[in-house]
């Protein structure tokens, strides 16, 4: 977290019922927060992050620059960009159960008993955060990756009314698996136990993210000297900052998350933008199931660089979401 701590502000509730039938009781809530203030703004916008990414969305003169993913929606986000930061109100809350300041397994006396948390645990705190804020409307809420579970979630179960909604490579299932869950927390409790070789075994599943997700390809074309270098740097700085517990709390969340029937059946109150990549392995193009969804705009992307487009060839996405957005249809 220490990373992250000058630009995060927090706000702590006494307690938060969870789907699992338990009850958090206290839960924190860590954002950043680009742009005017809300009730200055021309729009608010909610933003979501990625299941291993933080609310570090953009770069403003005060951010760490050691911090892995600094800025990872600086194209979007900022001066002359789609959401200019002189009147639009970026909010980008950490996830509950990530290790950026929100509540999460990291933080509790013994990581391995925090309770099973859900995307509609996630959403609901989050309401409650925008309500403590003064804010009764959102402009947008954009979801990116985990992020579009949770837009997901906000277009069928939205705790304060939103105007549109837009989901980015992403989808209305969640994914993994019990035996991911299982591992995840195997890795933590051998890093915590100081067992020889666990380092390594969190930085290789990095690595190997990061190649599935596209950076690797980006960084060949780029002209980078030494991309397997660059790729390794990247993933130990990853792994030194987050920790695997939040991962597993994260990933189960994820694995009990699925709406597939209810947006199959239209029931999203409001306008939904759901946009693929072509060459994502991790979300496909699927739309099949949902064209009778009279709400719902789905578009397929002609992207090379796999999950990572909409962060590294924006300009594929950027139009295509300032267009639905500015729609007053």
């Amino acid at each position: 977290m220490s990373a992250l701590s000058d630009r995060l502000k927090a706000l702590t509730f006494e307690e938060l019922p969870l789907q699992c039938g338990t009850t958090l009781p206290a839960a924190t809530l860590a954002w950043c927060h680009y742009g005017p203030p809300p009730e200055k703004a021309r729009t608010v916008t909610l933003l979501l992050h990625g299941i291993s990414g933080s609310p570090q969305a953009a770069i403003a003169a005060d951010d760490r620059p050691e911090f892995y993913d600094r800025g990872w929606f600086h194209d979007w986000i900022g001066p002359d960009r789609l959401f200019d930061t002189e009147d639009h109100c970026v909010l980008v809350p950490n996830a509950l159960g990530s290790c950026f300041g929100s509540t999460g397994p990291q933080y509790w006396p013994q990581p391995d008993t925090f309770p099973d948390i859900s995307i509609g645990d996630t959403v609901a705190l989050q309401g409650l955060w925008l309500q403590a804020l003064g804010i009764a409307r959102l402009d947008a809420v954009i979801g990116y990756s985990y992020g579009g579970y949770q837009a997901f979630e906000w277009a069928m179960r939205a705790p304060v009314p939103v105007d549109k909604i837009v989901v980015l490579a992403s989808g209305p299932r969640g994914s993994g698996s019990a035996a991911d869950i299982q591992k995840l927390r195997g890795i933590a409790a051998d890093l915590r136990s100081g067992k020889p070789g666990t380092p390594e075994l969190w930085i290789q599943q990095r690595l190997n993210t990061l190649k599935n997700y596209g950076y690797a390809l980006k960084l060949a074309d780029d002209g980078v000297e030494d991309p397997a270098a660059r790729l390794r740097l990247a993933a130990e700085t990853w792994a030194r900052q987050f920790s695997p517990w939040a991962m597993a709390s994260l990933r189960g969340a994820s694995v009990n998350f699925d709406v597939r029937q209810e947006l199959a059946d239209a029931r999203n109150p409001m306008p939904l933008l759901w946009m693929q990549c072509q060459s994502d392995p991790l979300f496909p193009c699927e739309f099949t199931n949902y064209q009778e969804n009279p709400r719902l705009n789905t578009l397929c992307i002609p992207g090379k660089y796999k999950h990572v487009s909409p962060t590294q060839e924006s300009s594929l996405w950027i139009g295509h979401v300032a267009a639905f957005l500015s729609d007053s249809a």
